[in-house]
């Protein structure tokens, strides 16, 4: 009988490793006093790493100074235990956050943690917060609402984080902010409305941007600061500076898009690169693409809506010396008939021999570029 207890110990370490959790509890929130508490940080406090916290429906606006030596921040939500699960009962009804926003220095915030951990927030709504999420470490944000806050989600990921399902409406700055040194985030099917910025990424690498839409932003999405990423089957539009941002080093890739008109559609600044492929580029009230210090890019087997002589435009002194830089725009269609006219809307070293940069986009199409209807069809229903 000893060998057979000492046998089942043994499987039990190897599949359970001493140290982490085997199975969480659940801890549930409910206001009404059938829970276990009545508030979500006294749940956040009872909790052991790897539970999961249950948030039955209600308006939670109760917040708490966070202490940390030397200050302390309003917090709804203080992540003091390591690797906890949110949940809650509806999206719609479970509300967390003042019902008006009074925005101070830094605070509220939303679930805010001040060492690395793991978090999965899923079905709730986070609101009138300075900012709705900000933690480093790993985790997900799933099928959730940010609404009348200053930023949505910020986060740095040192592990893993998704970011799905979820709405960022009516925001003052970014609606999902990725901190520089992440690695490995994926944004999938999220929808930003009547924001600042749409998506943020700084110096952070390995970034996966799959079925969004950004609707009435300042600036749609945006790479920045040798951010390295790829946007595939995203709509961008109606966005009143730029849509589409690679900057200060940047490389963003580009794959069966929609973008549609702003100030700009595309910027490509600071030594930055761009690919864009298989694409939609609506038309810019000032330029279609502006390329001002970029490096080598490319725009390929798009369409690219094209109107006045600047539509595509190297930024004079930005370019300033040998050798040239060569963009490469070919096998793209133009609406145009014929190789002159489109040249009319390019803006380069054919029209200014001080800007030392030339875009190649010959040959060009004829036919308009079919984009993949798959990757749209749920975002289109939205608005």
């Amino acid at each position: 009988m000893s060998r057979l207890v000492g046998a089942i110990v043994i499987l039990v370490l190897a599949v359970f490793p001493q140290g982490e959790p085997a199975w969480g509890k659940t801890v549930v929130v409910a206001q009404d006093g059938t829970g276990d508490v009545t508030a979500i940080q006294p749940a956040v406090t009872i909790a052991a790493p790897g539970d999961t916290i249950f948030i039955r429906s209600g308006e939670y606006l109760e917040s708490n100074p966070f202490i940390v030596p030397g200050f302390s921040l309003e917090t709804f939500v203080a992540l003091t235990t390591d690797s906890l699960t949110f949940i809650g009962e509806d999206r719609d009804l479970v509300i967390i956050g003042p019902k008006v926003a009074d925005f101070v220095d830094d605070c509220p915030k939303g679930f805010f943690a001040l060492e690395p951990t793991t978090v999965r927030i899923e079905n709730l709504t986070v609101r009138n917060v300075r900012e709705g999420t900000n933690w480093e470490g790993g985790g997900s944000i799933k099928n959730c609402t940010f609404v009348g806050c200053d930023i949505g989600a910020s986060f740095r990921a040192t592990s893993p984080i998704s970011v799905t399902g979820s709405l960022f409406q009516d925001l003052v700055d970014n609606s999902i902010f990725v901190a520089s040194g992440s690695r490995k985030v994926l944004i999938e099917a999220a929808t930003c409305f009547n924001v600042g910025s749409g998506i943020v990424v700084s110096g952070s690498t390995d970034i996966d941007i799959r079925s969004c839409s950004v609707d009435s932003a300042r600036v749609g999405i945006n790479f920045q600061q040798s951010a390295v990423g790829t946007v595939v089957g995203c709509i961008v539009r109606r966005c009143r500076n730029v849509s589409l941002v690679s900057t200060q080093n940047a490389n963003l890739r580009v794959v069966d898009c929609q973008v549609g008109a702003g100030a700009r559609v595309t910027c490509v600044v600071d030594s930055a690169t761009i690919e864009i492929e298989s694409s939609i580029l609506g038309l810019g009230r000032e330029n279609t693409v502006l390329f001002s210090g970029a490096t080598a890019s490319s725009i390929m087997r798009s369409d690219v809506h094209v109107e006045h002589p600047k539509s595509i435009w190297f930024q004079e002194g930005s370019y300033p010396s040998d050798p040239l830089t060569v963009m490469n725009l070919r096998d793209n269609y133009w609406a145009l008939a014929d190789s002159s006219s489109i040249a009319d809307v390019i803006w380069d070293v054919g029209d200014d021999a001080s800007i030392r940069a030339v875009a190649e986009f010959i040959p060009f199409r004829l036919k308009s570029t079919p984009v993949r209807q798959t990757s749209f069809g749920n975002l289109k229903r939205r608005f």
